[in-house]
């Protein structure tokens, strides 16, 4: 046991084991993360198991924005039925360079989606909650607040997947690189576009 213990707190802090440093700073990024999260994503949940060692954090997010929340009216429950716009979270320690992986729309049916569409990383959580891919790489350590754009980017998908899957739009209106080095260097293309256009 004591060494189960052992092998998930080095796997989670890295090669420097500071326990007290890397978790300090950790929890202090990600309250501040959410913070901000929670204002334009109201029905937004942080979760830190309270264990005798530092835990990693975890969201639970139904991803409908205060502007819609607002406009329609709607309550939790509106969002997490049919098209379920909720969302699991996991935060790891090196969020800030790594990204977060995103579980949800359980409901999104793959095979329904033409491979050059599916845009998901990984297999899919115990419940089938699939596994979204919500950046490149390089792109995490550019953005502000990293759980903000995942959770944003997550939102972007499950709009863009509940149109394509119902019929209302011919292909996936989301803006998406391919997976791999070609994914790379399409972010890096449209970056130096950007960069040109300001």
């Amino acid at each position: 046991m004591k060494e189960t213990i052992r092998q998930k707190t080095t796997m989670l802090l890295g090669p420097n084991r500071n326990e007290e440093l890397d978790y300090s700073k950790y929890y202090t990024a990600v309250y501040h993360d959410f913070a901000e999260l929670k204002k334009e994503y109201p029905y937004s949940y942080l979760s830190i198991p309270p264990t005798s060692t530092p835990s990693l954090a975890q969201l639970i997010v139904v991803a409908v924005n205060a502007c819609t929340i607002a406009y329609t009216r709607g309550s939790i429950d509106d969002f997490t039925e049919s098209f379920s716009r909720k969302l699991r979270v996991e935060i790891p320690l090196n969020y800030q360079q790594a990204g977060c992986k995103v579980y949800g729309g359980k409901w999104i049916n793959i095979e329904k989606i033409k491979k050059m569409y599916r845009h998901f990383n990984g297999s899919a959580d115990k419940a089938g909650n699939h596994c979204f891919c919500v950046g490149v790489p390089e792109s995490f350590i550019t953005m502000d607040n990293v759980l903000l754009e995942c959770v944003r980017t997550a939102d972007n998908m499950l709009t863009a997947y509940r149109k394509y899957l119902s019929g209302k739009t011919k292909g996936l209106d989301l803006l998406a690189y391919s997976h791999g080095t070609k994914g790379e260097l399409e972010y890096e293309q449209y970056q130096k576009k950007k960069r040109k256009c300001k």
